[in-house]
């Protein structure tokens, strides 16, 4: 057996997400799939290297609808094929809030008698459009996973989708036990469920009048998914105001943040605490880090996974109080202006305990981490890289 817990693989996502954490066995989790562009230059080679030394997924979570997050992920299960007779790799769960477990069940019906073909063309004119949006700039080839729904694959390929979960909804639990792990799903909690489920109907009233009817099929779930996915590129980044002297780390503290941005979507994101051995490691997708949701046992781990390439809106609220040994910040710097440079010091400056902050790509506005007398000052090592053993 290896002589490390865990192996965690930070892999390039731009602006996205996607880890795959290797046990010291033969168990692997992965979170979420960044781009396609992720999924194949480096996820895909990954998962053919674990197979061969025979590992395999235990667990896919899918944290949210987001391109940078589930990008990758129907073309994983594309090309792996049938859940039975996998071409890649074995992939044993699959946790997702998607249509058919989450919303709506007490408007669904079997057809769309009740939305007229203007409605009806509505909603084809959206799932038009985002066959385009959905082909990310960094990837022009089209297949045809691309015009289908996460669910539907899953659903056509024979992959189960929260069998863990009573109702087959991913929510707030504790001590799940997948595989040698114990997970305690942190988020979304029922609240938050409630309070998604009245935004899209609020959505869906909007499109289609307060009569309309769901219609269970595979042109309904693609359309749900493409409601979000747009939903989420209307998300702007907040406007931060600068403060120019920047000697000292501590000098970030005195940004100042307006124009709240509050994105739904994220915040329904899959949050979990891994469980194994003597260690605990906290991934987040992109919720808002607030104390209210979070087990006070999950504010002090080995590894946490800053909420949303380090956003200032989505950990403002808690980072002066949680502590962790390892931070880990996947982002390439290009984009929404993360990572925030305050949210950066109230997590250097709070914790006074050693840690190291990881990152997957350099990123010059925040240069000053690599100095020498500022990793003394603060207990903190700098790391850009694409491992983490624990």
């Amino acid at each position: 057996m290896a002589d490390w817990n865990a192996k965690i693989h930070i892999l390039p996502a731009n602006a996205g997400d996607c880890f795959l954490i290797e046990f010291n066995n033969n168990e692997c989790i992965l979170i979420d799939t960044g781009f396609k562009e992720t999924y194949y230059n480096y996820l895909k080679p990954l998962l053919i290297e674990l197979k061969k030394i025979g590992k395999k997924i235990t667990l896919l979570v899918i944290t949210h609808i987001d391109k940078d997050h589930i990008g990758g992920a129907k073309r994983l299960l594309e090309e792996n094929g049938d859940y039975n007779n996998p071409n890649i790799i074995k992939i044993e769960n699959i946790w997702f809030n998607g249509f058919k477990n989450l919303v709506f069940q007490k408007k669904s019906s079997d057809t769309f008698d009740t939305l007229n073909q203007k409605q009806l063309d509505k909603m084809r004119i959206i799932k038009a459009n985002n066959r385009m949006n959905y082909i990310d700039e960094m990837d022009n080839n089209v297949s045809a996973s691309d015009l289908k729904s996460f669910e539907t694959i899953c659903n056509e390929l024979n992959y189960p989708i929260n069998r863990q979960f009573i109702d087959n909804t991913v929510i707030q639990s504790e001590d799940i036990e997948i595989g040698n792990v114990s997970i305690d799903v942190i988020s979304p909690n029922k609240l938050k469920i409630e309070k998604y489920t009245m935004y899209l109907e609020k959505q869906l009233e909007i499109l289609f009048g307060k009569d309309y009817e769901i219609n269970k099929n595979e042109e309904f779930m693609t359309f749900f998914e493409t409601l979000m996915l747009n939903d989420e590129e209307n998300i702007q980044t907040t406007e931060a105001i600068s403060y120019q002297n920047e000697e000292d780390i501590a000098d970030w503290l005195k940004i100042n943040h307006k124009n709240k941005i509050y994105s739904i979507v994220n915040d329904v994101s899959i949050g979990i605490l891994i469980k194994f051995n003597d260690i605990k490691m906290l991934f987040t997708g992109d919720l808002y880090f607030e104390k209210k949701y979070i087990n006070e046992k999950a504010l002090m781990v080995d590894v946490l996974k800053v909420p949303h390439h380090g956003s200032y809106w989505n950990n403002c609220e808690i980072m002066k109080n949680f502590i962790a040994n390892n931070y880990i910040i996947s982002t390439d710097g290009k984009k929404y202006g993360h990572p925030d440079k305050n949210i950066l010091a109230n997590i250097i400056t709070n914790n006074k305990q050693n840690k190291t902050m990881i990152f997957n790509y350099e990123i010059d506005s925040i240069n000053i981490l690599k100095n020498q007398e500022q990793k003394d000052k603060y207990n903190y090592e700098y790391i850009i890289g694409n491992e983490l053993i624990i």
